[in-house]
């Protein structure tokens, strides 16, 4: 259901029709413009719209290239052949599409380039009449006193005679064997008519370069100039050769000087730049490429739409110099195959060989059962008490990964897409029905937790009957509940296995209960012990002995060696380092307490000493003497408290100069308030004081006060570390950490000295870095309990990790069991061996098809999830983008299609909600198709000198192309004001006018594509023409007339002269839009006085002109 107004607030777009010319001709020239066509062909909506309706599409590839020839014609027959069956499937197909390769070497019944120099062929080509009138030929022309051996090839004297790779980049060899063909009349095709033509050319290439002009006046020549012809040029990349860069420039050179001298040749020339995909020799492949041939075929189909959407003015917007319409495109794909396979996947192996797989395992379940029931009966001393089984991690992973591939299966996104509703119930049964530690698996780190697990969900499944979606999501319900139960058999049968003494029996025992196919190594080592056995007992006795010295010895050495770790600890601990380390971290807290404690006390002692100063005397009822201001400043106690931390230290006259500190700043500001009394004294007490001889000298005092600022400051030099002093005005800063900085590097040079002696000591070389010299380091850092046991513990460790005393004893320790075992168990292993290998050959072929099975549903599973990642990235690309963020309801929507194989089948429920997503996406990345370097320009706007405007680009648009026609719907009524908006912004254009927005419904079933055009520029904004790109190659190699066409067959070619400086073209560009014509013609004059006619003999190197 398409969206309507009533339905969902989005009104249908205006109905505008999607039309291309009821005749078209396309025509593909050389190796770049037949791979874009082929590329075009393969749309298989583009030819059915020409099967209907009297429409007729032809479609011509001319190539030279002799090693392509055959491929050509294969392709040709096979987009003929596919015609032909699309015109039986349809009801009544009133078109005709028809595709027709043309080799022209044989058109022009021509081998070799040297064939073409022959007198007959001379006089063949003068001999044409009209169009085809030849004054002169350019490959050999003795009449003009030109040569090929002589003079055409001291231009160019790499010529390659034959047509292998083409024509080799020498675009008037093109042209030679055009003439050479029409000039014959027969074979050459006539192409007549009045329908629409559009040429495909690579400009850098020989044979499209070459003949597209020649091409076009042979067209119009015999249809007349009414007859609109497209052209459509490919530019190449500025990575390419010098012969494609030097063609690309000489072939837009001629366009432009046949727009400004002639009546316009082309109708619509359309340029598209390869530049961004960086192509290069034997890069046809390169993904870059590749999205651009898959984006060309919008660019020629949507250019056609242009006139349709009532949007000719693009194409009308060239002029004599702006002569070059740009264009570029980006396509969208919806991944809906991807998406279709995982279904498919899913339902038609996932579910089927699951139910293979129980049935297969439940034969080798049951034979390894019974021969297990036997080992027990007949075979006792072979097995360990239940109760003293461990299984093995092995054990344990393998049944983890069963579960954990029946986990993949109902825990999968696609059966939850497909709507089955045995993932729903399998859940709720984890959720609600086992223990909530079981409710994660990966929480599960035991055998018997696992072996629980699978016991309770099995349980809960085989106890009820619960609804499916459909008889696949019966099958699947079903069999996972069997594959649960063999999981459970599977892991009581490995605990049984486990009991079983014989490595050999174990590893073949298991080997087969899990259905592995290649038991040879196991069953090897079996009839290797098995011949062997008879002669073992004895030797085994004698090893048991050996084996039991060695361990012996092995143990005398191990306690010498911790009886020399401890005397080591012994001596350790009664060193000063231990002591002083010992003693710092005992009184650590207490310090950093203190610590804390004193630059609180200091900073409060300073404070009261400020509030002294300012403090008038009297009011304290009596003079201050000095000892009494230290005393009631608290400066003696803060003295005294800096002794009494002094003793908590290592180096307690580490604070000696912090209490001198103290006793500066109390005299400090104790002379400051002597200072400030004896300014204030009044003329009365001044009179006293001079009477009994107490008047203070203020010098004094201001030098006692100098000599206290003067020491605090050089105690702040001196101890950085500590105080942060600052003079003026007089404040400082005790540093964190002021006091245990120091303690801390203390202790840590005594911890190391510690180390070092005790490796020394024990010869153990330990440095910083090695796992035991950190191992001791946090036993000293802790310092919790017995650091002495502690560190004995760890160095017997390292001790005997060095010397591998308990290495080696638990080995030979092992190898004596293994003796004593295998001495008393031989002749009963044997038998058991016997009975394996019974087993193995019994099982075979159930292994066989297991391992088939069980490798095909784990390359499912993978395959499965390779694709929903996959599937869930969006990849963009320069110009194509596959989208995969996929709607996770989109899947059972797609399983529901009846004969819909496009977009639109989206159009309708959960589809909105995913044509939406692409929408969005599309929209915050379609204003990269306006890149300057993907459309080949170097500008959209020029300023210039002398204007207030800009030269700018005239018209553009965007064509929109989506099978959706809600997402079309919603263009015209939601994006499309915001994208010409936009659009108008990024291009400065004239008027919002200028540019339109045009969706349409045709495309490939599952792409939308965008294509954007601009016109128009001209010659001197083309971007691969400066800097190091075409015109350099020009400059260098323009007059190699092998490069050239326009006017060969009259003796002439044509140079460009220049290449104009930005500013100056478009203020040519700018004038060629006014009204006056006499400013039109100006401009136009401008552009052909850079042009110079030029004769061929000039371009001989050997003659001067």
């Amino acid at each position: 259901m398409v969206p309507n107004e009533t339905e969902n607030g989005i009104a249908a777009a205006p109905d505008k029709a999607f039309q291309m010319p009821t005749e078209l001709t396309i025509i593909a020239i050389g190796g770049c413009g037949k791979k874009l066509v082929y590329e075009l062909c393969g749309h298989d909506w583009f030819l059915k719209h020409y099967l209907h309706d009297n429409r007729t599409l032809k479609v011509h590839i001319f190539d030279t290239d002799a090693n392509q020839m055959d491929a050509d014609k294969n392709s040709t027959l096979s987009l003929n052949n596919k015609v032909e069956e699309m015109k039986r499937e349809m009801d009544e197909p009133g078109g005709n599409v028809k595709m027709e390769f043309h080799y022209l070497p044989d058109l022009a019944n021509t081998a070799r380039v040297s064939d073409l120099t022959g007198s007959d062929v001379v006089d063949q080509v003068k001999q044409a009449k009209g169009y085809l009138r030849t004054e002169f030929w350019w490959l050999n022309d003795p009449a003009h006193n030109f040569r090929y051996n002589d003079d055409l090839k001291a231009i160019d004297p790499d010529i390659a005679d034959d047509f292998g790779g083409g024509v080799h980049r020498r675009r008037a060899i093109s042209k030679a064997v055009f003439y050479k063909a029409v000039s014959q009349g027969v074979r050459f095709p006539a192409l007549l008519g009045q329908g629409n033509i559009a040429i495909v050319v690579g400009l850098g290439g020989g044979t499209g370069s070459g003949m597209f002009i020649d091409l076009a006046r042979y067209i119009r020549s015999r249809s007349g100039e009414s007859r609109k012809i497209w052209f459509f040029g490919i530019l190449p990349t500025v990575t390419e050769g010098d012969k494609e860069q030097l063609n690309a420039a000489i072939a837009l050179s001629e366009l432009e000087f046949l727009n400004l001298k002639e009546k316009k040749l082309f109708h619509y020339c359309i340029l598209s730049s390869l530049g961004p995909t960086g192509f290069g020799i034997g890069m046809d492949k390169k993904s870059e490429v590749l999205e651009y041939d898959q984006a060309f075929p919008y660019l020629l189909i949507n250019g056609f739409y242009l006139p349709t959407a009532d949007f000719s003015a693009i194409h009308d917007s060239r002029r004599d110099y702006s002569g070059f319409i740009f264009a570029n495109a980006h396509v969208y794909e919806y991944s809906v195959d991807e998406l279709m396979s995982l279904k498919s996947e899913f339902e038609k192996v996932v579910v089927k060989k699951l139910e293979d797989l129980v049935e297969i395992r439940r034969q080798i379940i049951k034979k390894v059962e019974e021969l297990l029931s036997q080992i027990k009966e007949k075979y006792p001393d072979l097995l360990i008490p239940e109760s003293d089984v461990m299984p093995t991690k092995d054990d344990s992973d393998y049944v983890r990964a069963e579960i954990q591939i029946l986990k993949k299966i109902w825990g999968n996104e696609v059966p939850v897409l497909l709507k089955y509703k045995t993932p729903g119930h399998i859940d709720y049964y984890i959720q609600n029905s086992l223990p909530k530690e079981f409710s994660n698996l990966d929480e599960i780190h035991t055998y018997d937790g696992l072996i629980d697990f699978v016991s309770g969900l099995k349980k809960s499944m085989d106890g009820e009957t619960p609804s499916a979606q459909d008889d696949d999501d019966k099958k699947l319900y079903r069999n996972i509940t069997a594959a649960l139960d063999q999981t459970e058999q599977l892991a009581a049968l490995q605990k049984v296995i486990e009991q079983i003494t014989n490595d050999e029996l174990r590893v073949a025992l298991k080997k087969i209960l899990r259905g592995e196919e290649d038991l040879s190594q196991a069953l090897g080592q079996i009839n290797k012990k098995r011949g062997s056995f008879k002669g073992d007992k004895s030797a085994l006795m004698a090893k048991k002995t050996e084996f039991e010295k060695k361990i012996g010895q092995l143990s005398q050495q191990k306690e010498a060696m911790r009886a020399k770790v401890i005397q080591t600890l012994a001596s350790i601990r009664t060193r000063d380092e231990f002591l002083a380390y010992q003693k710092i971290w005992e009184t650590f807290d207490d310090i950093r307490k203190e610590e804390r404690n004193l630059a609180s006390d200091l900073t409060r002692v300073h404070q009261k000493l400020k509030e002294m100063v300012i403090q008038p005397p009297l009011q304290r009822g009596r003079a201050l003497t000095g000892e009494v201001w230290l005393t009631e400043s608290g400066c003696y106690d803060l003295r005294a408290n800096i002794d009494r931390i002094s003793q908590l230290l290592p180096q307690p006259e580490r604070l000696e100069n912090l209490k001198e500190f103290v006793l500066d700043l109390g005299q400090y500001y104790n002379y400051k308030y002597r200072k400030q009394a004896a300014e204030n004294t009044g003329p009365i007490q001044g009179i006293t004081n001079a009477i009994l001889n107490r008047t203070p000298d203020i010098g004094v005092i201001n030098d006692l006060i100098e000599t206290r600022v003067s020491q605090m400051k050089s105690f702040g030099d001196m101890q950085p570390k500590i105080i942060n002093f600052h003079e003026e005005p007089l404040d400082f800063d005790l540093l964190d950490g002021f006091i245990t900085t120091d303690l801390t590097r203390y202790s840590e040079r005594m911890k190391k000295a510690i180390i070092d002696s005790i490796s020394a000591s024990l010869n153990l070389n330990l440095k910083e870095g090695d796992t035991g010299y950190g191992a001791l380091t946090r036993i000293l850092d802790n310092n919790e309990g017995q650091v002495i046991d502690a560190m004995e513990e760890e160095l017997t460790g390292i001790v005997n990790a060095k010397e591998k005393y308990d290495e080696e004893i638990k080995v030979i320790s092992t190898k004596v069991d293994d003796t004593v075992k295998e001495s008393r168990g031989l002749s009963q292993r044997i038998e058991a061996f016997d009975r394996v290998d019974t087993l193995s050959r019994e099982t075979s072929n159930d292994r066989r098809q297991y391992n088939r099975l069980n490798n095909e549903l784990t390359g499912s599973l993978s395959n499965i999830d390779r694709k929903q990642k996959t599937a869930n990235v969006t990849r963009p690309g320069l110009y194509r983008t596959r989208y995969r963020e996929i709607n996770p309801n989109v899947l059972s929507l797609l399983a529901r299609i009846d004969g819909k194989s496009d977009l639109s089948a989206l159009d309708a429920d959960a589809g909105y909600n995913e044509l939406d997503s692409i929408l969005r996406h599309m929209a915050s990345h379609y204003r990269e198709l306006v890149d300057v370097s993907r459309l080949g320009v170097n500008n959209l706007a020029i300023p210039f000198e002398g204007s207030t405007e800009d030269w700018r680009f005239d018209k553009a648009a965007l064509v929109i192309s989506s099978p959706s026609h809600y997402m079309t719907d919603k263009i015209v009524n939601q994006y499309r004001e915001g994208i010409t908006r936009a659009l108008f912004t990024d291009l400065s254009l004239q008027g919002m006018e200028d540019i339109h927005v045009c969706p349409h419904n045709y495309s490939k079933p599952w792409e939308v594509a965008l294509t954007f055009f601009a016109g128009a520029s001209f010659f001197d904004n083309i971007s691969p023409l400066l800097g190091d790109g075409y015109w350099k190659k020009y400059a260098k190699y323009r007059n190699n007339i092998l490069h050239h066409v326009l006017s060969l067959h009259e003796g002439k070619y044509i140079i460009r002269k220049d290449l104009l400086n930005l500013e100056e073209a478009a203020k040519i560009a700018f004038e060629e839009t006014r009204e006056n014509v006499e400013n039109r013609g100006r401009a136009k004059e401008k552009i052909v006085d850079l042009y110079e006619e030029k004769k061929v003999s000039e371009a001989i190197p050997h003659r001067k002109p």
